[in-house]
């Protein structure tokens, strides 16, 4: 079996072949930054990590280790590599985390057992219930036309669905909703509308129904007043084609 090379003689022999001084700086730079991480243990010689601590050191950066050009940079960088595997330098086996059984038997204290117990059920239950709220996160949403609701044919033949709050009131409601905030009713309770929507008592000014109150109420009478008007034409239409 071939020995691997030391670093040092692929170094030398990259060193003859380089035809300008700049490129044997370049091959020093690397090949110091790679003994840096080599004498600390370390057995991360990806091209990323030698290029951004040879750029601290004024040597070439990551992105030109990559280039056609930087064949010879990545040949020391492998080299160094191999190198530290054949000297049996490894990658750390990555430590498994300890369950929450074997957490507990470390504690000594009753007491903060008993406490960070209780801390791991909590955290149980809420994972649970994250994961049940997951679960349902995707909701599909059904577009049919539904009865009795008011639907308006586009010019794309598509169906729209309209639905207003006050859909379900009958025109009696509708009517009394009306005549509650009519000037006649308010006047006759020794009321008054103000600008802001409010009911105030008209001789001493105490408010009744706050700011937006008559606002919201015609709105709604409105936006179920249309509702209304549509359902009743759609009906006509359909009577017309049958």
């Amino acid at each position: 079996m071939m020995a691997t090379p030391h670093p040092d003689q692929v170094l030398e022999s990259l060193k003859q072949k380089a035809k300008r001084s700049n490129k044997v700086r370049n091959l020093e730079a690397i090949h110091e930054v790679c003994a840096e991480v080599y004498a600390a243990g370390g057995v991360d010689y990806s091209y990323a990590l030698i290029g951004r601590m040879s750029e601290r050191q004024g040597g070439p950066a990551a992105n030109t280790l990559y280039s056609t050009a930087s064949a010879d940079y990545r040949t020391l960088v492998d080299a160094w590599e191999a190198y530290a595997k054949a000297q049996g330098q490894k990658r750390p086996v990555k430590a498994q985390l300890a369950t929450d059984d074997e957490l507990l038997q470390r504690v000594d204290d009753p007491s903060i057992r008993m406490l960070l117990s209780m801390a791991i059920a909590e955290r149980n239950t809420l994972r649970k219930q994250l994961n049940t709220l997951r679960s349902q996160a995707n909701i599909t949403v059904d577009l049919r036309p539904l009865p009795g609701v008011a639907n308006v044919d586009t010019k794309r033949n598509e169906v729209i669905q309209v639905i207003t709050p006050l859909e379900g009131l009958t025109s009696m409601q509708i009517d009394s909703l009306q005549r509650a905030i009519s000037p006649a009713f308010l006047k006759a309770q020794g009321w008054a509308e103000t600008e802001d929507g409010e009911v105030v008592v008209h001789r001493t000014g105490e408010v009744l129904f706050g700011p937006g109150y008559t606002h919201a109420v015609r709105a709604l009478v409105t936006a179920s007043g249309a509702a209304s008007e549509m359902n009743r034409g759609r009906r006509s239409d359909q009577l017309a084609t049958e």
